[in-house]
């Protein structure tokens, strides 16, 4: 029976069999989040080297060719498999991480927009301004400015 169902149609001998049923639920949840934990480490194995030296070179100018042959993969085979695996493409998953890198330059640094522009090889300041609000819905600067706006208020009260 479903938990639910037990209450509902007052199917349940005592408390008991409410244990019993609660425990099995459990049971099924924690074997259920082993094989995602077990699948998720096979995965991060098969492409440990594939995230090391995207991390390692992060920038615009990251190719997939580039990733392919310092990884020992075919282009075709990697790019097919990453996102299969992934759920995301290569180049969703630079871009994810090269949001992630300048949301934490922009808020935890003093670093103008264009040395942040210029570390992660964006051509131009507007073109990372462009790709930033795309991404986000509004500049690099408003996106600071909102933030440190927010924390001022948090600490004022």
């Amino acid at each position: 029976y479903k938990m639910r169902e037990l209450f509902e149609l007052g199917r349940y001998a005592g408390l008991f069999e409410m244990k019993q049923v609660a425990l099995s639920y459990t049971l099924r949840f924690l074997e259920m989040s082993a094989i995602a934990l077990t699948r998720h480490i096979k995965l991060v194995k098969k492409y440990e080297k594939v995230f090391r030296y995207i991390n390692e070179h992060l920038s615009m100018g990251l190719h997939l060719q580039e990733i392919a042959q310092a990884t020992n993969y075919s282009i075709s085979f990697f790019t097919k498999s990453f996102a299969r695996d992934n759920a995301v493409t290569v180049k969703q998953y630079i871009h994810s991480k090269l949001m992630s890198e300048t949301e934490q330059l922009l808020l935890y640094s003093d670093l103008p927009l264009t040395e942040i522009a210029n570390r992660y090889a964006f051509c131009e300041l507007s073109y990372f301004t462009r790709w930033f609000q795309k991404y986000k819905g509004c500049t690099p600067s408003q996106y600071r400015k909102q933030f440190r706006q927010t924390m001022q208020y948090v600490i004022r009260g």
